[in-house]
Order: structure tokens, then C-alpha cells, then sequence
């Protein structure tokens, strides 16, 4: 990364591409406006087809803000570049460049220069705590954006042949020890049971969660949105519905059957886990973008953890279910599945708990995390019953706390 920048004294205006082709400008002066150029090849979303009259909004469109950093990354963006320019959203959205996931990318006339690739073996092998994650923030801090709460960065290693950053790196914070390892945990249960899943890995030193990013096919960005994005929703709102309502952004794009199921095999998998944390930013949709005929589909699974371990978080969903917060059993889960036109739902559950259950007796991690794994598998049992026992918090004893994503 170049050390000296000429900042302006505030981003206005940036010209919005996909891939390397312009579709059009957004300017921001008291609102955001985006306006598709004449020639423009395709949508910037699809919640927002090309047409004449511009997109006028009073905070920034969805699809433009889905990438933005909130809690650890955007305080040390913030930090860093508050003397030398106006800190808002235009100017992370300059930050992100041709970095960020998905197919948009913004030019704002900031060169940072080609960064040098991390050796990957590094990141798995050195035990530097705290010190390398430093360094990677020194190195990458300010040539990206990416959204969340968990301190984390796009990371380009000697293991890709791309111009940009291949995978995620995420750390943990005094607040949430042995996240990194959970979400290590999480996403390996995830796979046996099925799921799509990027690669992904841990660190020798259990302080480095890398997982590959999944929206590029052979070379080329795809399309990426969250179901944020999708319902139109800035992300201040992730919690704010409920997934039958999610459900629907499956229904409003057409998506096949088979993703049906996998959307409810990961509310499923969720459930049995103890992860109180899956909101609308945490769900997505993939497709290409320069297709005649979009056909999007469920994104592979990201953002797995058993936030039961966390005794300060509440022990709640993060979203209502069958008009409730409380994690459901398996009774609550068919209502769900059935709700959604699955087939034998009850034979997802039962299939989804035994998997988890099993993979969890054989799991490299067994001895290193045992609470974390005592608690996964009593959820899975209470998930897998069809008892009336098993999570329920007074009203009175909610917290209103939101979570770490």
C-alpha cells in the first residue's frame, strides 16, 4: 500500500462499475443520488433495474452500503483518515474499490497501488497472536471494506491468481475469547451436515479464522446480495424481521426448489447449533451478472457460531419464528419446513441433528473447546425433541443486545 495519499476533502462523487465496465454515478450531496449511465450494461442490483429516472434516497441504497464496515474495522478507518478527510460512507465506498465482494466496484481517483500477496502458510503456521493480525491491519486496514462487528480483513495470499484480496481474515477481541475457534468449529459441522461451505481454515496459534471468499467463479467476480440488500433494508435492520419473511426474498427471485431446502437446512443447522446471530446480513444471494437471464442462488453458508457460549449475549434467534424469538424444537421446525413446502421436514431435522451430534464425538477440536461442544450437543438434542422443554427466556430477562456480526 503507498503511504502518502492526496485525500480530498470529501468524496462527492464516484463512478460505479461492474467488473470493468461503468454502469453509473453516485453523487452525494443532501441525498444520495445514482443515476445509470446511457450505455450502461447491466444493474447494479437486482433491486434496481436500469431505467432513466435516477435512485434517490435519503440514506445510501442498500446494495451500495451492504459492504460497509461497522464495529472494529470502520473505528480504525475512522482513527486513521478523520485529519485527513470527511469520514463517511462515500468515502469507504471509495476505500473499497474493486476490492469489496460482489460484482460492484468504485472509482474515486485513490490509487493505493498493487498490495503484496501473505504467504498462507504464514497465516496458519505463525503463532504471533495479536501482533500478526496488527500487521495485517497495517498492511490491508485502509485498502478495503468489509462489513460486520468481529475484527476481520480481506486478505490477498500467494495462494490465488487474482488482482484482489482471496479470502477473509478474522480475529477475536477480549469480549469474545475463542470466537475464531468456534466459528472454526461452526462451519466444519456445517459441511458434514451437508451445507455449501467455503474452504476454510484455522490458525496453528487458534487466533486466525481464514475462509475463502465464494463470489468468484473462474477468475471473475459474481453478483453478491444479502438479504438486506434485497428487501431493500439498510443494515441497521438485520434483526428486525422474521425468517418466514426471509423466506420470501426466496419465492420473489424465482429460486429452485433445491435451494428451498438448503435455505431451511440452514435455519435447521442454526437452531441445533445455538446460533442466536443469524440475521438477514447473514444470508445471500449469488448469481452472474452479466447473464441475459439472471438466476440467482443461495450463497454458500458464512458467519457460523454457537453464540450460547457467550453467556453476556441473550439466548435468543435472531430473527422470530413462528411469531417467536425462542429457539425452536423440532415441532417449531417442521411448522417452519412444512410453511415452506419441504418435503418430511422432520426427516431434515432428525438428519441435520444426528450429523451434528456424530461429527462433534470425532471433531479435531474435542479436547481444545469442550464447553463449546457440551453446549452444541445439548442444543442439538433439545432441537431434535419434540419436548416442550429446552430455551426459554422470561420476557422480563431479554436482552435487547444485539450480536457480534
Amino acid at each position: 500500500m503507498k503511504t502518502t495519499i492526496d485525500w480530498p476533502r470529501r468524496f462527492s462523487e464516484l463512478q460505479v462499475f461492474s467488473r470493468q465496465e461503468r454502469v453509473g454515478t453516485l453523487v452525494h450531496e443532501s441525498q444520495y443520488v445514482f443515476g445509470y449511465s446511457e450505455s450502461a450494461p447491466r444493474p447494479c442490483s437486482l433491486t434496481m433495474p436500469v431505467r432513466i429516472e435516477s435512485y434517490v434516497r435519503g440514506a445510501l441504497h442498500p446494495v451500495f452500503e451492504m459492504n460497509l464496515p461497522e464495529g472494529f474495522l470502520r473505528r480504525y478507518i475512522s482513527e486513521r483518515l478523520v485529519r485527513y478527510t470527511k469520514v463517511n460512507d462515500m468515502l469507504f465506498l471509495a476505500l473499497q474499490g474493486d476490492r469489496g465482494i460482489g460484482h460492484l466496484n468504485y472509482r474515486s481517483g485513490l490509487d493505493f497501488g498493487q498490495a503484496d500477496t501473505v504467504s498462507m502458510d504464514d497465516l496458519l503456521t505463525t503463532r504471533r497472536g495479536e501482533g500478526l493480525f496488527t500487521y495485517l491491519l497495517d498492511r490491508y486496514g485502509l485498502t478495503h471494506t468489509l462489513s460486520g462487528m468481529q475484527p476481520k480483513l480481506l486478505v490477498q495470499t500467494d495462494r490465488t491468481t487474482l488482482s484482489y484480496p482471496n479470502c477473509i481474515v478474522k480475529t477475536e477481541d477480549a469480549e469474545f475469547p475463542g470466537l475464531v475457534t468456534n466459528e472454526y468449529l461452526c462451519m466444519s459441522l456445517a459441511r458434514e451436515c451437508g451445507l455449501a461451505v467455503p474452504d476454510h481454515y484455522l490458525s496453528s496459534g487458534r487466533d486466525l479464522f481464514i475462509i475463502d471468499r465464494f463470489d468468484v467463479f473462474q477468475n471473475q467476480k459474481l453478483g453478491f446480495e444479502d438479504f438486506c440488500s434485497l428487501m431493500g433494508l439498510p443494515g441497521e435492520d438485520r434483526y428486525s424481521r422474521s425468517y418466514e419473511t426471509a423466506a420470501k426474498v426466496l419465492n420473489i427471485y424465482r429460486l429452485p426448489q433445491p435451494d428451498f431446502k438448503s435455505f431451511f437446512r440452514q435455519i435447521v443447522f442454526s437452531c441445533a447449533i445455538g446460533n442466536g446471530d443469524a440475521h438477514l446480513k447473514n444470508f445471500g444471494l449469488l448469481y452472474d451478472p452479466t447473464s441475459t437471464e439472471i438466476r440467482p442462488r443461495l450463497s454458500p453458508v458464512y458467519d457460523l457460531t454457537c453464540t450460547l457460549a457467550y453467556e453476556h449475549l441473550d439466548k435468543q434467534l435472531a430473527l422470530t419464528l413462528n411469531g417467536r424469538r425462542d429457539f425452536p424444537n423440532k415441532t417449531g421446525l417442521m411448522a417452519f419446513g412444512r410453511a415452506l413446502g419441504i418435503r418430511n421436514p422432520g426427516a431434515v431435522v432428525d438428519e441435520v441433528v444426528t450429523l451434528i451430534r456424530d461429527g462433534l464425538k470425532h471433531h479435531d477440536l474435542a479436547d481444545e473447546v469442550p464447553e463449546v461442544i457440551k453446549i452444541i450437543d445439548r442444543q442439538a438434542g433439545y432441537t431434535g425433541s419434540e419436548s416442550a422443554s429446552g430455551v426459554r427466556v422470561p420476557a422480563r430477562q431479554r436482552s435487547k443486545r444485539k450480536k457480534y456480526r
